[in-house]
């Protein structure tokens, strides 16, 4: 356990050092003999790499932990949600113990294992879980499991998985923003995090990310990749679709640099389906590509909405202040666009600018009919710090009140630019 040990030693000592709320909430580690109390009537025994997690601390009493956006359940918690979760996929299967739903799995694969303990919640729909045996594992491999579509193993071992989130606050992959509240940096942590994911996720991935590339490449192997995806179907039965939104999956999980040029090639190549091409969007604002700049410009003009929604979404991510000449005026004209998401992104990317000219349409977009719209055009308005924005911004303060969120950001924003 010397590893584990590590990773959560050092865990709590970028905690303290940034005085992260929740350290408050650590609630003290339990004995052994507590965790065998706890866990008696479960089928399974929980790994030593669990049962040393929770000596080390029984959860934290507070809404996330020490992994960005999810809560770290006590051991109580997490054995009441595997046994409700437990007893609703009993009954949908019309089935009286666990091994039944064991068996069931062998014959026909369900989505839920009777094994398998939620360790971090980020909602009552989405976990990270440890898969656990009958009989005492050393090592728990850890699955990210979602109640529509399963579960998919990202790690070998709790080691694997603290010490990738040890590594993410060394390298400020983990950050505290200006809210003061605990955020990460998406292409930093999967550069960190790809390093201690399971090989078996790894395999996975680059096979996704290997046909997608295949596709953007050669659109006319689009019958063989049907085939490739869908080995067993009639032909008749093949749904294009389903490939489409495959591909577009692994792209979005692509982090890789090594896909730029691909990518960049695929963005304006109108052969290729539009939902990839707005996933390739999507990646390259992700990525931060400044070479994408001008053709994501282009594609702002799409006659796909997805497209142009993660145009702008893309260009909000890359632009500064010096990008002006080029964007402007495009990125004004998609604050007109007929789809609100698209205005809502177009607000964002329009901040990053901040340029005079801008102030007035946004000005005008806090009367937009769409509240993340709204939002984000006071935001910007508050990004440039421009005097005309004080009274809309009142006005419009005034004039929202159905989402909390929105009427905060106005609010913050007026008093940014008033002092």
């Amino acid at each position: 356990m010397e590893h584990l040990i590590k990773a959560l030693d050092q865990i709590m000592a970028y905690c303290i050092s940034l005085n992260l709320p929740m350290i408050a909430g650590f609630a003290p580690g339990l004995a052994e003999v507590q965790i065998q109390e706890i866990t008696k009537n479960l089928p399974f025994r929980l790994p030593r790499e669990l049962v040393f997690l929770y000596q080390w601390h029984n959860g934290i009493d507070a809404s996330e932990s020490f992994l960005p956006y999810y809560r770290f359940l006590s051991l109580q918690k997490a054995v009441d949600v595997y046994q409700r979760d437990l007893e609703t996929e009993l009954d949908n299967q019309g089935l009286e113990k666990p091994e039944d739903l064991l068996k069931r799995d062998e014959e026909e694969g369900l989505l839920y294992h009777p094994y398998r303990l939620p360790i971090f919640q980020l909602d009552a729909r989405h976990y990270y879980i440890a898969h656990c045996e009958p009989k005492e594992l050393r090592r728990s491999p850890i699955l990210s499991f979602f109640l529509e579509e399963g579960a998919e193993q990202q790690y070998d071992s709790l080691t694997d998985m603290m010490s990738s989130i040890a590594d993410c606050y060394a390298n400020d992959a983990y950050y505290i923003n200006k809210e003061g509240e605990l955020e990460e940096d998406k292409i930093k942590v999967e550069s960190i995090d790809k390093q201690y994911r399971s090989v078996l996720y790894r395999q996975e991935q680059a096979e996704e990310i290997n046909k997608a590339i295949m596709l953007l490449e050669f659109p006319e192997l689009e019958k063989e990749l049907l085939k490739w995806y869908f080995p067993n179907e009639p032909e008749p039965v093949i749904d294009v679709i389903d490939v489409i939104e495959t591909v577009a999956d692994a792209l979005t999980d692509c982090r890789d640099a090594h896909a730029v040029p691909y990518l960049l090639s695929a963005l304006i190549n109108r052969r290729i389906n539009s939902k990839l091409r707005s996933s390739v969007a999507f990646v390259l604002g992700q990525l931060k590509v400044r070479e994408a700049i001008r053709d994501l410009l282009d594609t702002l003009e799409d006659s796909s909405w997805e497209v142009r929604c993660q145009s702008a979404a893309a260009l909000g991510n890359i632009l500064n202040k010096g990008d002006t000449q080029e964007a402007l005026e495009p990125l004004l004209r998609r604050l007109e666009d007929e789809m609100d998401v698209v205005r809502w992104h177009a607000a964002t990317a329009l901040g990053n600018l901040r340029h005079p000219k801008a102030v007035e349409p946004l000005i005008r977009a806090l009367k937009d009919k769409y509240w993340h719209t709204r939002c984000e055009a006071a935001a910007s308005l508050g990004k440039m710090g421009d005097s005309r924005a004080v009274k809309p911004l009142l006005k419009a303060l005034k004039d929202s009140s159905e989402h909390v969120q929105c009427e905060l950001r106005i609010k913050n924003e007026k008093c940014r630019i008033s002092g």
